[in-house]
């Protein structure tokens, strides 16, 4: 009885074994893929390519006998597992019949079968490659899991304190404005054409992922391709993918790149689009408190983000009120007439306050009106029909 029993655990066992236990099959790394074998966090956006292909909220874990996971680390799920082998910069992927969540944009089709190619810039950095999209991953250690707490540990953030920069101030309408975006290990290239139909509205260029730094000398890798209208001074840049290293120069408010004998400045002491010897730049992100209609409104000039034009906001209490509602409207400075005109933003002030606001009827009557103004240092003073207003403005 005892040798029947013996005889039909092994049987089991030899199944079990010769089956495979659902999707932790083991696969095989060899000597090329041992070096995969980590947690790996995603990074940014893919390579070339803008917030729609985000893997920051991704983790691809690999254990020495060839299982992996691809996880969603923001919503605690599992994208994909399975076994993989790996051979010439290149694994194949068995995932059994596992039913996948979500994958990241552009890896929709990757299952049982599908092959990823894989490139290590530096031995925690991985580059995963499917279909054209690649994604860049950063290998989870301590030293990674401090600088992710601790974003002064940032070599391009420690540059300088802003994170945007503009390679003009917009007033110049015969020349595309560039603007810079720098993260805690990459940074974005944006550009700006005056003259399209989308007026001030950034066009995603390429990327450029953080590999090391000494002293102004910082690597990245990153990807270039010929439909990408770069700026002049990474014009020479390898197309494809490549290890480049930028020269990054931070002095006063401007950060100046160098590519191969080749340069562009950058300013974080600008806001697009307004000249920043004008009064439209000098009130911008500025706040104040206006006295009408028997009551105190915390009132605001600032850039509209969508239509990247400077907006006025008026809202309905104090500043310090719980958030309140408002209204807005767009406003275009004439300095030498020293009017503002004001065009009431119907749809914002409607989707904030409402139109049964008291608020709201006020301003909507104030469409297209001119009002005189003066500015001197901090005090603004508007009139309208026959009333004046003085105010002091402070930092918004």
């Amino acid at each position: 009885m005892k040798k029947n029993f013996l005889l039909l655990f092994t049987l089991l066992l030899l199944a079990l074994v010769g089956t495979g236990c659902g999707n932790k099959v083991s696969g095989s790394l060899g000597k090329d893929g041992a070096e995969l074998v980590g947690t790996w966090n995603g990074v940014g956006n893919a390579l070339g390519r803008d917030d729609s292909y985000s893997c920051d909220y991704l983790s691809f874990s690999i254990d020495k006998e060839g299982t992996f996971t691809l996880k969603d680390i923001a919503q605690n799920k599992t994208c994909l597992s399975g076994s993989l082998s790996a051979k010439s910069e290149k694994f194949s992927l068995d995932t059994g019949e596992e039913t996948t969540a979500e994958l990241p944009s552009g890896w929709d089709g990757l299952g049982s079968g599908s092959t990823l190619s894989y490139d290590m810039p530096t031995k925690d950095k991985l580059v995963l490659t499917y279909d054209n999209v690649s994604y860049l991953f950063e290998k989870q250690n301590d030293s990674s899991k401090q600088t992710s707490k601790n974003s002064s540990a940032s070599p391009l953030l420690n540059l300088a304190e802003n994170d945007v920069w503009y390679s003009n101030d917009g007033s110049n309408e015969d020349k595309t404005t560039y603007e810079l975006s720098l993260y805690d290990n990459y940074m974005e290239l944006y550009s700006i054409d005056p003259k399209a139909a989308t007026k001030g509205e950034a066009t995603f260029l390429t990327n450029f992922f953080y590999l090391s730094s000494r002293d102004n000398e910082f690597t990245f890798y990153t990807y270039k391709e010929a439909s990408m209208k770069l700026p002049d001074f990474l014009k020479d840049l390898p197309d494809g993918f490549s290890k480049s290293t930028i020269t990054m120069k931070a002095e006063d408010d401007s950060i100046t790149l160098s590519y191969n004998g080749k340069s562009l400045s950058f300013y974080n002491n600008v806001i697009y689009g307004l000249k920043s010897d004008s009064d439209s730049y000098r009130l911008c992100d500025t706040c104040f408190n206006w006295k009408f209609d028997s009551s105190d409104h915390f009132s605001y000039f600032t850039m509209n983000p969508d239509t990247n034009t400077l907006y006025l906001y008026v809202t309905d209490g104090a500043e310090d009120a719980d958030e309140p509602k408002y209204v807005a409207g767009e406003v275009h400075i004439n300095e030498k007439k020293h009017t503002i005109t004001y065009h009431f933003d119907k749809d914002l002030s409607e989707k904030s306050i409402g139109t049964d606001s008291n608020l709201y009827k006020i301003f909507e009557k104030m469409d297209k009106t001119k009002l005189s103004y003066t500015l001197k240092d901090k005090q603004l003073t508007l009139k309208l029909d026959k009333t004046t207003y003085k105010l002091t403005l402070d930092e918004y």
